[in-house]
């Protein structure tokens, strides 16, 4: 149910416009992940398809929200689910008890295939989508669908 899927367009050059908008405006990308090896995979992908947003690396939730208190939300934040000190999900739950609203569009990016898993983290309310690891460049136009739906 929560697996990515790339809606069909209905408007090819206004969609193809949008995603270059939303592209040229992605200033900042966090990578919440204590795999060295997702993150860099990730950044590499990014990086070709051409997101040339800055892309910062944390190792666990309790980093990711140090981050967000000093330099603020990022455009988009990709979390991970299972992570040392924080996980993903405590993550979310902090967001919330934060009480201010969530500028970034967050993606859930995990191996986990567990579908109430997956749920829980929707039902906060926060998350945008849900990929499943690796990344791939076939999630961009989804990823890029669901920032414009923001604006």
């Amino acid at each position: 149910m929560w697996r990515c899927t790339i809606a069909g367009m209905k408007n090819p050059l206004k969609d193809l416009h949008r995603s270059a908008q939303v592209i040229e405006n992605l200033q900042t990308i966090l990578l919440v992940d204590d795999s060295f090896e997702n993150n860099y995979l990730t950044k590499y992908i990014l990086k070709l398809e051409g997101i040339n947003a800055i892309v910062q690396e944390v190792n666990n939730g309790k980093q990711a929200l140090d981050y967000i208190r000093v330099y603020g939300f990022p455009d988009v934040i990709f979390l991970d689910i299972c992570m040392p000190q924080m996980d993903g999900f405590e993550f979310l739950l902090a967001l919330k008890a934060m009480h201010v609203p969530v500028q970034s569009k967050i993606f859930i990016l995990s191996s986990s295939i567990y579908e109430w898993e997956i749920e829980k983290f929707v039902e906060t309310g926060l998350v945008a989508d849900y990929f499943e690891k690796p990344f791939e460049s076939s999630y961009i136009p989804v990823m890029l669908q669901k920032i414009a739906a923001k604006n």
